[in-house]
């Protein structure tokens, strides 16, 4: 909310004098005060404090993760190498003071530490450093200062690696200076200015100092409108520049906003891209960026800034063009013999990448069994992955939702007790429930045994076959075959260490050494590390072993499948075959998973067997994990969760955004894939930063990073990410597990607990 004071400014000006009523006048498509969250908001800095929440998207380049200094209380991250990179806005060319916190990494003997300071490219100063904690001051020229992203290079005298020069440390870190706060300017002022709105007044006040963008697909004759403005707490000198640019296109300044003028609209276009105005009807939804950036000279109070009243974005509607056919993924009405209540079977295979599936493409193929099964299934082609890890992509498919809103993202997150599960809608509707999980990450300990009556930690050791017979014995034991069953099979042999069978490596990978793949899972952490140099001969012979484990793990579901058969379980059953993600083989420099948002750790297989003996089907539309459990809960007619955003894949695959999330060490990795983009990101909280942008459909393997050619777009794809983090409407807390000694032995042996 504004301050009460600023309200009374806005009743005494004019009111809306704009709209001419008359048929070809524009519709209103964007409302500026309820878009502001998805908007993005640069503001110049006060100051970076190390460590604090926020500041990371300033750090390019040469950090540590953010630590704590007990002796003076205070958060700071490490230089990391022989320099580190800042960058921050500037929105007006001016001197600039810059004041550091800092102090060297001392050892025994150590020389006189220095920074050489390098801003956009040229040297600005050198500083010595004293031992310990001291403040040091430079002047940045406003001559050397752009407008816009300025970048510091602090190039560092020496570094040293802990281990080599203090006992008993194992830090092989390149260190040279701790950082703890870098201030704008000699004073005590912190943290950063930002927007404010009041929804019920439909103001918008932007503090002077601060720029929103907004990211927006417009029709023809598209113009911003405001009813009034004002210019707040400065006597002379304050602003608005309202800038416009379109994809493709250079920016320009539309129009700058001084106290005495009150424009009520301004159009966005560019004049020398105007056309007729039948080439304009006829144009398309264009993407475009408005820039409200507020300026005013000197210091000036906080609450002095810009203030506008109904601000909002007029176009003319474009027609949609003809959509294409929703692609059913299943005949329209169920089997006429089929039971009402079939029994269920959701089996996931851990870290089984889509492509090394025959069904999907891989030849000569290491999965007849699976292939088989795809045979008599609806398989789809683009599945997605909610996140590159088991806990929370397994965690996504048995509750519906995405990472963020289930919370259970990190090591020692546990899935809330809050959560409405799979097995829980189905233990209600009168189904038994049983488990039977190989992977640590989703035992009992860690809250996934929700709404299953048996739920069976068979141990990391047991292969694909053991899994199986535990299963099969179920199946023979149950106390009711008259009662409908919900199965969850969870087999780990494609997870790392890749260690198959004697037979399988003789078979599918003959030139690897036992030895190797005894080794495979610290060789695997050492290449991860850099410990070990990577090489495409020891690349191709983990990937032998990896496909091995696959084969492996292929025979064992085929003979779960025949024994489905044998005991007359299997026609009337609605099976699914899933991963929980993918595997990396340092095609984007990382190996094993949890690492990226690639395309190799999310995209995975997904095969829906329907009860009966439909036609089998393929959809390449893109699907995704949150799409299982509203299928499963609609096919079955129950109720479906009003909180679930996923599809039901036996209507129609409609085109939808798709948002994954990582968080499982260091900083969250967030990414959408809308239509043929897809855009990956960091998160420091509310803030995004340090964009990676592909087209898909030139570049599947997701290789040429686009996001310097095209901020437009970054931009855009933010800003839709942007609101799905923080205008979510379902949300639950995140918790921690209590870990006994027994499960952490179990995590460790995956390589989870270092």
């Amino acid at each position: 909310m504004l301050p009460p004071h600023s309200l009374t400014i806005l009743f005494l000006l004019g009111l809306w004098t704009g709209c001419s009523g008359n048929q070809a006048e524009p519709e209103r498509s964007y409302d500026l005060v309820a878009e502001l969250p998805a908007a993005e908001v640069t503001s110049e800095l006060r100051s970076i404090e190390f460590g604090k929440l926020g500041m990371r998207q300033y750090l390019v380049a040469g950090w540590s993760q953010f630590e704590h200094d007990d002796t003076v209380e205070r958060d700071y991250v490490w230089s990391v190498g022989e320099e580190s990179v800042v960058e921050f806005p500037l929105l007006q060319r001016r001197d600039l003071e810059l004041v550091f916190d800092c102090r060297p990494f001392n050892f025994p003997e150590a020389p006189v530490q220095t920074i050489s300071i390098v801003l956009n490219g040229h040297e600005v100063g050198k500083l010595k450093l004293r031992p310990w904690l001291h403040s040091y001051w430079i002047r940045l020229a406003s001559d050397k200062l752009v407008v816009g992203t300025n970048q510091l290079r602090l190039r560092y005298g020496y570094t040293r690696r802990p281990s080599e020069v203090r006992e008993r440390s194992s830090d092989r870190r390149p260190l040279a200076v701790a950082w703890y706060e870098l201030r704008f300017g000699p004073g005590d002022e912190r943290g950063t200015l930002v927007p404010q709105v009041d929804p019920e007044q439909s103001l918008l006040f932007i503090p002077f100092g601060v720029q929103v963008d907004y990211y927006l697909v417009l029709g023809p004759r598209a113009e911003l409108r405001v009813a009034d403005w004002a210019i707040r707490g400065v006597a002379a000198g304050g602003q608005l520049d309202v800038l416009f640019q379109e994809e493709d296109a250079e920016e320009m300044l539309l129009t700058t906003v001084r106290a005495a003028q009150r424009p009520a609209r301004v159009p966005l276009a560019d004049p020398a891209r105007v056309g007729t105005p039948a080439e304009m009807r006829e144009a398309r939804t264009r993407l475009a960026r408005l820039r409200l950036r507020a300026l005013a000279p000197g210091k000036h109070p906080d609450d002095a800034g810009v203030v506008l009243f109904r601000p909002s974005i007029w176009s003319e509607k474009v027609p949609s063009p003809p959509a294409a056919a929703p692609e059913p993924a299943a005949e329209p009405a169920r089997a006429a013999d089929a039971p009402r209540q079939p029994n269920v079977i959701v089996y996931l295979i851990d870290a089984l990448r889509a492509d090394r599936l025959g069904c999907y493409g891989d030849v000569p193929s290491i999965t007849p069994a699976i292939d088989r099964f795809a045979q008599q299934a609806i398989l789809f082609e683009n599945a997605i992955a909610q996140s590159s890890w088991t806990k929370a992509s397994v965690a996504s498919i048995m509750t519906g939702l995405w990472p963020v809103a289930h919370g259970a993202n990190k090591r020692n997150h546990e899935l809330s007790a809050a959560a409405l599960t799979l097995p829980e809608i189905l233990r209600d509707a009168g189904y038994a429930t049983a488990g039977f999980i190989t992977n640590p990450n989703v035992t009992a300990e860690f809250g996934f045994d929700q709404g299953f009556d048996e739920y069976a930690d068979l141990g990391n050791e047991t292969r694909a076959d053991g899994v199986t017979e535990a299963v099969v014995d179920w199946l023979d034991h149950r106390r009711s075959d008259r009662q409908p069953f919900f199965l969850y099979i969870h087999t780990i042999d494609p997870h790392d260490p890749y260690d198959p069978p004697a037979e399988y490596r003789e078979r599918y990978a003959p030139g690897v050494a036992a030895a190797v793949a005894g080794e495979s899972g610290k060789i695997l952490h050492d290449l991860q590390v850099g410990r070990r140099p990577v090489t495409s001969e020891l690349v191709a012979e983990l990937q032998a072993l990896y496909d091995a484990e696959i084969a492996f793990n292929d025979h064992g579901f085929g003979t779960l499948m025949a024994a489905l058969n044998e005991r007359a379980l299997y026609r009337d059953a609605l099976i699914v075959l899933v991963s929980d993600h993918g595997e990396e083989f340092y095609e984007h420099d990382h190996f094993k998973h949890g690492q990226t948002l690639h395309v190799e750790s999310l995209r995975v297989p997904l095969i829906l067997k329907l009860p009966g003996a439909p036609a089998p089907r393929r959809i390449s539309a893109v699907v995704q994990h949150l799409d299982i459990l509203p299928t499963l809960v609609r096919y079955l007619d129950l109720s479906v969760p009003a909180h679930l955003v996923g599809r039901n894949l036996l209507d129609t695959v409609a085109p939808s955004p798709i948002y994954t999330y990582l968080h499982l060490d260091g900083s969250p990795w967030v990414s959408i894939l809308d239509n043929d983009w897809k855009l990956i990101k960091r998160r420091d909280g509310d803030h995004l930063y340090g964009a990676r942008l592909f087209q898909i459909r030139h570049d599947p393997g997701e290789v040429d990073d686009l996001a310097a050619e095209l901020p437009l777009r970054v931009g855009y794809l933010t800003s839709r990410v942007r609101l799905k983090i923080l205008k979510a409407d379902y949300q639950l807390e995140s918790e921690q597990a209590t870990i006994s000694e027994e499960l952490r032995k179990s995590l460790e042996a995956l390589g989870y607990v270092d």
